[in-house]
């Protein structure tokens, strides 16, 4: 039997690969890397040419500004493109992980929309409990959590698929550029989402940039990445919501405090 594993991002994707390794399991079990973030940047027409030259390019803005790890267009392109060629037709099984968060949520439905139904299968992580904490993510997973979980693979039945194609389709024609996983439905909303959480953490002394971000991230219920949060902070320097210390350039050492701006949040 020949199985793919398919998970989002490196560390759900090294998690898993560990665990084969681990239970000599890993030769007829592969595991495929979608090494993007779908809760952030745009999703529309993304499986066209242009879509994902429009993804890329918002992809490309976001990390080149806050990320000391620089990609040029083409290598995201090149991580988008090598997903959607992907053989999925060569292998028995197609097991998708994920968890009940956004960009997880996400890649499940884009699965519906790229690989055939008789061949699909998921496996939920956040039907699993630590101690009384839900998981929310594959990276949550704990190596005994995702051994005991390998062979509880469910198949998609024929209406979620049909369902989650919809739903796919729907998402796939919007413009926005962030979305969120609330009462078990992701819903778009304004890219200005996280400012008041991240307003509310700054105080009238200048703190450092990083902790800032690390309790809005932290503290918020949705998924979400440090460099979406940092990028939201840069706008708010922009429009002086935020006054700064220190250069820019090297996000690590900048200091951040609140200006009392008169920005309002519903």
């Amino acid at each position: 039997m020949s199985y793919l594993h398919i998970v989002n991002g490196s560390s759900a994707a090294g998690l898993l690969s560990f665990v084969l390794r681990e239970n000599k399991i890993n030769k007829e079990n592969k595991v495929c890397c979608f090494n993007d973030f779908l809760a952030v940047g745009s999703l529309y027409n993304l499986t066209t040419k242009e879509g994902i030259e429009q993804r890329s390019t918002y992809l490309y803005n976001l990390i080149n500004r806050t990320s000391r790890e620089k990609k040029s267009s083409k290598e995201i392109q090149k991580d988008l493109t090598t997903f959607y060629k992907h053989t999925f037709n060569n292998y028995e099984k197609i097991i998708v992980w994920f968890g009940e968060n956004t960009s997880e949520e996400l890649l499940k439905l884009l699965c519906c929309n790229l690989v055939k139904q008789s061949l699909l299968y998921e496996i939920n992580v956040s039907s699993e409990k630590i101690e009384e904490y839900k998981l929310r993510a594959v990276p949550e997973c704990s190596p005994e959590i995702v051994k005991q979980l390998l062979p509880k693979a469910i198949k998609i039945s024929k209406n979620e698929y049909e369902d989650n194609n919809k739903e796919w389709n729907k998402i796939n024609q919007s413009k926005s550029l962030l979305r969120i996983y609330q009462a078990k439905k992701i819903e778009s909303v304004q890219e200005d989402y996280f400012d008041k959480s991240i307003l509310e953490e700054c105080k009238n002394e200048y703190t450092l940039l990083l902790k800032i971000t690390g309790q809005v991230m932290g503290k918020n219920k949705q998924l979400i990445t440090d460099t979406f949060i940092i990028y939201r902070i840069l706008y708010l320097i922009e429009t002086n919501q935020l006054a700064f210390l220190g250069n820019l350039k090297n996000i690590r050492e900048v200091k951040i405090k609140i200006t009392g701006g008169n920005t309002v949040y519903n």
